[in-house]
């Protein structure tokens, strides 16, 4: 790549930040830390915008998906100060390293015109205003998950969290005896200090809870 492309991609990267900051408000999104960011029930939707150097002809769009309500349950099975925890600022939800994984990722590509690139950016922000509102008709509740939605990747352990939150501890332990070792990494800090992992902390507070 030449070097004046370099230039170009870097250049309308800032513009992107800089327009996306006031844009966001008439889509009644957030934005901060690169991030456009909203928080429809239990859920939050994240998205970044910006121009890869592999496709420098594109805005590329990513879009994430979490259960942010069950972060209060995580935090409290793993035994971590809560009041510190819930003092976090809201962003924290999606972008701290204590939260549970998103349980939907997408990325795709939008072509963008550099003549009115303020237009094409509200296109790319229509575009991911439609998709939020497609997945809304599906996730109106976290609990919709343990349907096992096939567009979402739902584990054994995310499951077992959700019936915590809902305080239904016996079918957390169904879910958690059929988790695997690969699915403790649902979480970003699924082993701490200890060497302990979420799904033996999820074990310990629901046989405490059914004594």
């Amino acid at each position: 790549m030449k070097r004046e492309q370099q230039k170009l991609i870097k250049d309308l990267n800032k513009i992107i930040q800089r327009d996306l900051k006031e844009l966001c408000k008439k889509y009644n999104f957030k934005f901060a830390y690169g991030y456009l960011y909203r928080f429809e029930g239990d859920f939050v939707y994240t998205a970044i915008v910006d121009i890869r150097p592999m496709y420098y002809e594109d805005l590329y769009v990513s879009l994430f998906i979490k259960p942010w309500i069950l972060n209060d349950t995580y935090w409290k099975v793993q035994n971590m100060n809560m009041e510190k925890m819930q003092t976090q600022p809201k962003t924290f939800h999606f972008r701290g390293a204590f939260n549970i994984n998103d349980i939907k990722y997408e990325s795709y590509r939008i072509p963008y015109d550099n003549n009115n690139f303020s237009l094409s950016l509200e296109n790319a922000l229509r575009d991911i205003e439609k998709r939020i509102s497609d997945h809304q008709v599906i996730l109106n509740s976290v609990n919709v998950l343990l349907e096992e939605p096939t567009d979402y990747k739902v584990s054994n352990l995310s499951k077992a969290i959700i019936c915590i939150y809902n305080e239904d501890y016996e079918k957390a332990l169904t879910y958690l005896n059929e988790s695997t070792e690969k699915e403790d990494k649902d979480v970003y800090l699924h082993v701490d200090s200890k060497g302990k992992t979420l799904n033996e902390y999820a074990f310990k507070f629901c046989k405490e809870r059914l004594r």
